[in-house]
């Protein structure tokens, strides 16, 4: 997935104020939630040095630090490491494109880079697989119970993100058991 088929993708999974009052919040916090399906665009264009072609393009036209599915945040820019590009969180842990493998990881902080989660097999896949979260997350918030079974989104985002290897990723992100 482009930068702009997930740009597309985010707004399309926001969920509506009105669904989000139907379930109790307040409209200050139905427009915060609303906002981290937003990828705010950069007012000119900032250059990084990650190797993978989408998350570059994507840290350089948007600051995407605003954005949080699940429990996974992206941050403002990527951040170069011995292991590779570190370019958001999952809750306290790091998220990773991996310098020697090209994947995307999660690696667990305050360790010397022990692996919790392998999450997509490059940057392109990685935003696919969150697309499809996003939109399955979104329907929980205001849905009394969704239609969509979690496993079936599970493997659908692991297939996006490039096939069973990153599976336990997605069923943690989902909740799906």
């Amino acid at each position: 997935m482009d930068v702009d088929a997930f740009r597309k993708a985010l707004a399309a999974a926001a969920p509506h104020a009105d669904a989000l009052a139907q379930v109790g919040l307040s409209l200050s916090d139905a427009n915060a939630l609303i906002s981290t399906f937003q990828l705010d665009a950069r007012l000119a264009v900032v250059p990084n040095a990650i190797p993978d072609g989408v998350l570059c393009e994507l840290f350089s036209r948007f600051d995407p630090s605003r954005v949080e599915i699940g429990m996974v945040r992206l941050a403002p820019n990527p951040i170069e490491t011995a292991e590779g590009w570190r370019f958001g969180a999952v809750e306290t842990d790091e998220l990773n494109l991996d310098r020697r493998s090209g994947e995307i990881i999660v690696t667990e902080v305050g360790t010397n880079g022990h692996v919790l989660w392998r999450c997509a097999s490059n940057g392109e896949r990685f935003l696919a697989a969150l697309a499809t979260a996003a939109s399955y997350l979104a329907s929980c918030m205001t849905l009394p119970s969704s239609r969509t079974n979690a496993l079936d989104v599970q493997r659908a985002c692991s297939s996006s993100a490039g096939g069973d290897d990153y599976s336990d990723f997605y069923t943690m992100l989902l909740g799906a058991e």
